[in-house]
C-alpha cells in the first residue's frame, strides 16, 4: 500500500520553525473549515427554502471539504508533530492520502455537476424541472462517493505511479472540459438574453434568471478558487511524482487543504439567503441556551434565589421605619 512512501531521513525530519509554521496554519484551516462547512450543512438542513436541487451539490461539496477538515487535517498535524523529533507516522500518511484523494475526487465530480446544473437551468429552465429531480440528483451525488473511491485505491495499490498520474490527468481534463463547455454555453446564453426580444419574452422570469445567473457566478468563483489552491499540488505531483515529501510538497498539500476552508466563506458572502438563515440559526441557539434558561430560572426560583428577594422586601420596610422616626 502506497509503495512510494518510504521511511528515510528526508521524509521524517522537519525543522522547528517550518514544523511550527505548518502546524499553526493547518490548525487554523481545520478550525475555520470545520465550523464553516458545518454551518453550510446546518443552514440548508434547517432552512426549508434553501432545500432546493442546486443546494444539494453545495452540501455534497461541503461534506467533502468537511472530511478533510475533521480527519485529514488532524492526521497531517500529527504527522508534522512527529517529524519535529524525526518520527514518521506511516499509517497516518496512508490514511491522510486516502481521505484527501477521496475528497478531491468527490469535489471535482460535484463541481462538474454544478456547472452542468447551472447550464441546464439557464438554457432550458422549463425542461430542467422535469428532468433534474431531487431524487435523481441525490442518487448521483451518493454514487459519486463510490465512484471517487477509484482514485485513492489506485494511489494505494498501483505501484507504477505513472499509471495513476495518467488516470488522474485524464479525469481532470474531462471534468474541466465539462466546466469550460458549460460556462461557455452560459456566457453565450447570457449575451443573447440581453437582446430586446429576449427581455420581452422573459420579463416574467427575470427575477429567477438573475438568481440563476448569480448562482452560476458563485459556482464559477468556487471552481476558480479550487483550481488556484490545487494547482501547486498538481504541478508538484506532475513534476516529481515520487517525491511526496519536503517543504514544497508540504506547502502544496497545505494550500490544497486551505481550499476546504474557502468555500463556506464564498457561499455566505455571495448568498444573502445563506447569511440570513445562519443568523437566524445562531439567534435561535443563543435564545435557547441563554434566554430560555434565564427565563425559566426567574419563573421557578429556587430557595437560594428566594433569600435575596426576602431580604430586599425587608430592607425597604426598615428604611420606611427609619424615615418615620426621623
Amino acid at each position: 500500500m502506497f509503495s512510494d512512501i518510504k521511511v528515510d531521513v528526508n521524509r521524517c525530519t522537519l525543522t522547528s520553525l517550518d514544523g511550527g509554521l505548518f502546524i499553526a496554519v493547518n490548525c487554523l484551516i481545520s478550525v475555520i473549515g470545520s465550523s464553516g462547512n458545518i454551518f453550510v450543512c446546518l443552514t440548508v438542513l434547517f432552512t426549508p427554502r434553501l432545500q432546493v436541487v442546486s443546494n444539494y451539490c453545495i452540501v455534497n461539496l461541503a461534506l467533502a471539504d468537511l472530511i478533510v477538515n475533521v480527519l485529514t487535517e488532524p492526521l497531517a498535524i500529527a504527522i508534522f508533530v512527529g517529524k519535529l523529533d524525526g518520527t514518521c507516522y506511516v499509517r497516518a500518511e496512508h490514511a491522510a492520502r486516502f481521505i484527501g484523494n477521496l475528497s478531491c475526487a468527490v469535489s471535482l465530480l460535484t463541481l462538474a455537476t454544478m456547472s452542468f446544473d447551472r447550464c441546464f437551468v439557464i438554457l432550458k429552465p422549463m425542461k430542467y424541472k422535469q428532468v433534474v429531480t431531487p431524487t435523481l440528483l441525490k442518487s448521483m451525488l451518493i454514487f459519486y462517493w463510490f465512484l471517487a473511491l477509484i482514485v485513492p485505491i489506485l494511489d494505494a495499490f498501483v505501484e507504477d505511479k505513472l499509471v495513476y498520474i495518467h488516470f488522474i490527468l485524464c479525469g481532470i481534463i474531462i471534468m474541466y472540459s465539462v466546466v469550460i463547455i458549460c460556462y461557455s454555453a452560459i456566457f453565450i446564453s447570457v449575451q443573447k438574453q440581453n437582446s430586446v426580444r429576449q427581455r420581452e419574452l422573459q420579463n416574467h422570469q427575470s427575477a429567477n434568471n438573475e438568481k440563476d445567473k448569480r448562482l452560476a457566478k458563485t459556482i464559477a468563483l468556487v471552481i476558480g478558487f479550487f483550481t488556484v489552491f490545487w494547482m501547486p499540488f498538481g504541478y508538484h505531483i506532475a513534476k516529481s511524482p515520487q517525491k511526496n515529501y519536503g517543504l514544497s510538497y508540504i506547502a502544496s498539500v497545505t494550500a490544497s487543504f486551505a481550499n476546504s476552508a474557502i468555500n463556506p466563506l464564498i457561499y455566505f458572502y455571495r448568498n444573502k439567503c445563506f447569511r440570513d438563515a445562519l443568523r437566524r440559526i445562531l439567534s435561535n441557539c443563543h435564545r435557547r441556551h441563554i434566554v430560555n434558561p434565564l427565563r425559566a430560572s426567574l419563573q421557578n426560583p429556587t430557595n437560594n434565589n428566594a433569600t435575596p428577594t426576602a431580604l430586599q422586601r425587608r430592607i425597604p420596610s426598615k428604611n420606611v421605619g427609619d424615615m418615620k422616626l426621623q
